[in-house]
């Protein structure tokens, strides 16, 4: 590079601008190359000469791909508590690749946001490149996503139960059952307080299983449905007898 002193101290960098006109695939393209100095002004009137004014460009062009983000949790908060939103932003993200790579691409998934023993709500900024697949990329390689997760502890609620709320399993036809439910008999119950406040005691599932009761007198468990919007807090029993059907109740069944 030749020219005055006074300008070539000013240069502080060479560009070699490459126009796009509308090209969708990867090509080369012989472009000038200027001098600019500090303020993005460029030089090329201040008698500067280079000893190459041209350089060959080769122009990768990818094609894009918009993609929604899918996001999991791992572990589970603390006792009593559970998580009440989950939400995040962007929820879908634009990718770049060779068609290749971008064929098996249909989501991009975060799968270990924890949760563990957390007893708070959680706010996080994530990097979104670490969770590309191979071969893909993000236009902005430093775009985030923002994940926020409310906690809530969890609220108690008594529901009365009675016999008529309590199915029967396990029944054998040659034995007889006599089922005792105690007056006011309450089931505790423990969850997020939109669901347990206006929760019913038909939500519970309850159930006994005879299966495995021969004749006899047996404090039997009550079993209850399972379900991720409440835990039945305690143990609970119904007293049951049990005995074997005489001869003339058999033939008069059958």
């Amino acid at each position: 590079m030749e020219g005055p002193a006074s300008v070539l101290s000013t240069i502080t960098e060479l560009r070699a601008v490459v126009r796009l006109n509308g090209n969708s695939s990867t090509f080369d393209e012989k472009v000038s190359i200027m001098a600019f100095d500090a303020y993005g002004k460029s030089l090329e009137n201040k008698h500067i000469s280079l000893s190459n004014t041209e350089v060959t460009v080769n122009v990768p062009i990818y094609p894009t791909k918009t993609v929604p983000i899918e996001l999991y949790t791992t572990g589970n908060p603390a006792e009593g508590y559970s998580i009440k939103t989950l939400s995040y932003t962007p929820q879908e993200v634009v990718i770049y690749g060779t068609e290749e790579a971008l064929e098996g691409v249909n989501e991009i998934v975060i799968p270990d946001i924890s949760v563990a023993d957390a007893t708070e709500s959680i706010e996080e900024n994530m990097l979104i490149s670490g969770y590309l697949p191979e071969e893909t990329f993000l236009y902005d390689p430093n775009q985030q996503i923002a994940v926020s997760i409310t906690l809530e502890e969890h609220v108690q609620k008594k529901l009365p139960i009675k016999e008529e709320n309590i199915s029967i399993k396990g029944v054998n036809s040659n034995y007889t059952y006599k089922m005792i439910v105690p007056t006011q008999y309450l089931i505790t119950v423990s969850g997020l307080s939109d669901y347990i406040d206006g929760m019913r005691n038909t939500e519970l599932g309850a159930f006994v299983d005879y299966s495995e009761y021969a004749p006899g007198e047996y404090d039997v468990p009550i079993q209850f449905m399972k379900s991720s919007d409440f835990d039945v807090v305690g143990d609970y029993t119904v007293r049951v007898y049990v005995t074997e059907k005489n001869t003339t109740e058999q033939s008069t069944d059958e």
